[in-house]
């Protein structure tokens, strides 16, 4: 059987063809860094006042890597890091990354941390402006979240 991945070959692909399938990769789908980052960069300026940040795709991964070089701030919370790519990307910024590798979604990676790791916290999630609602709305009722 083949099958239409509309993005890059990465490890959704390595697992289908693993699986058996023909991996046709069409990418369809880019994302891209947002033009005005104001926003973002007052919230990486107050960097420590947040327990934890989280982040759901590579592009997130390399922006919030390329200011904690830019402002040269070594982070002391939790990095919670959907994506081997992301984590990858990551594993040796001297992070507290959070990584399961068996999770694929974002509500997967919620089913593998700890409930009392996120109540009553405070985290930063770097995301599109078109991204899925899974992380606010997970946290909502459990930490405060700034997007």
């Amino acid at each position: 059987m083949r099958v239409l991945v509309v993005r890059k070959y990465d490890d959704f692909s390595r697992i289908l063809s693993e699986a058996g399938f023909s991996i046709v990769n069409c990418p369809t789908v880019k994302t891209v860094a947002l033009e005005n980052t104001s926003d973002f960069d007052k919230q990486t300026a107050a960097l420590e006042s947040y327990d934890g940040v989280f982040l759901t795709s590579v592009t997130a991964a390399e922006i919030f890597r390329r200011k904690l070089r830019e402002i040269k701030h070594d982070f002391g919370g939790k990095v919670y890091v959907l994506g081997k790519r992301s984590f990858d990307l990551l594993k040796d910024e001297s992070l507290d990354l959070f990584f399961d590798e068996t999770a694929n979604t974002a509500s997967e990676m919620f089913e593998k941390i700890a409930p009392e790791a996120l109540e009553s916290k405070r985290f930063l999630f770097v995301r599109g402006e078109k991204s899925l609602r899974v992380v606010p709305d997970f946290l909502k009722t459990r930490a405060t979240l700034d997007e």
